[in-house]
């Protein structure tokens, strides 16, 4: 057995072992939170929304931050188009200015801009939502 097979295998072993002890603990907590549990209805009849967003925050500010980075992502997904438009808009001023030095095919495929590269990730639209949650597991 290899090195990497005898790691593989206690992984395994100590994940499960860590599952059988955890499987017998307290009931887990409900998420998201029941609609019941923030006790706002007569907030909402007698003052607006606002009031009844703003306890909300007060009772689990974590529905906040996932609101704002959710809008965020909407936002990012928005402006993909363009930032990956930047970022072609980059590639090539840096294939012209190399050419203009003299470079080969080679070696500009071979040293692409940093910056460039760059865009080109953020302009993924399969890549926002999952930058965004990192920023949201971050947050929290």
């Amino acid at each position: 057995m290899s090195c990497v097979q005898k790691y593989l295998v206690g992984f395994f072993v100590l994940t499960g072992f860590a599952a059988l002890a955890y499987a017998g603990g307290e009931e887990a907590l409900s998420f998201p939170t029941p609609l019941e549990t923030y006790g706002d209805k007569k907030i909402l009849e007698n003052t607006g929304l606002m009031a009844v967003l703003s306890h909300r925050i007060d009772h689990a500010p974590f529905n906040l931050w996932a609101s704002l980075t959710f809008l965020c992502a909407i936002l990012h997904t928005f402006v993909a188009g363009k930032i990956t438009a930047m970022a072609k808009k980059l590639e090539h001023a840096h294939v012209e200015k190399m050419r203009e030095e003299g470079k080969s095919d080679a070696e500009i495929k071979a040293s692409p801009p940093v910056s460039a590269e760059m865009l080109h990730f953020l302009g993924e639209v399969e890549a926002i939502f999952g930058i965004w949650v990192l920023v949201l597991a971050g947050v929290t």
